[in-house]
């Protein structure tokens, strides 16, 4: 009895579960992955918020190391992102390493380093901005001065999702 529940919990898991089944086009058992940052945005003497997005570069597959990296930056925001999807429990959804550096510093952002898994659901990091920074990020939505960002954060998620 034991051994047909893991047999069907184990067919379960890597058949049916979209996560852990999931092969990419390179053979890997590590599904390709995506990243962006938003930037959300309010225009003066405009309540409604807005949102524009900057992806970061695609995935790259290391198959020496079995991971996919994100390595990069967006125009308007000086950051370079590094982002790291492994496997360290074939049973578990992948792992998500994900650090944001200030290369003004050289040092991470608060609250980075982090690592979670990634999912279906994705994954969503803010990112802290001083207001110097948020007068910067400005230009991604507009070189007129008629916006201010509210906050910017980083989207993660499996390259199906968007």
């Amino acid at each position: 009895m034991k051994s047909t529940l893991a047999l069907a919990a184990f067919f379960y898991l890597f058949t049916d579960h979209p996560v852990l089944a999931q092969k990419a086009p390179d053979g890997s058992s590590l599904p390709d992955f995506r990243a962006r940052v938003r930037f959300h945005y309010r225009e003066k003497n405009v309540s409604a918020p807005a949102s524009t997005d900057e992806d970061l570069p695609a995935a790259q597959f290391l198959p020496e190391k079995q991971r996919r990296i994100i390595e990069g930056k967006v125009p308007n925001l000086g950051f370079k992102f590094y982002l790291r999807l492994s496997r360290p429990d074939p049973e578990r959804a992948p792992l998500l390493e994900v650090n944001v550096v200030d290369p003004v510093t050289g040092r991470s952002l608060e609250g980075f380093p982090v690592k979670q898994e990634l999912t279906d659901a994705g994954g969503s990091f803010e990112l802290p901005l001083s207001e110097l920074q948020k007068r910067h990020a400005r230009l991604a939505v507009g070189e007129d001065g008629q916006y201010f960002i509210t906050y910017v954060n980083l989207i993660v998620n499996l390259a199906t999702d968007r």
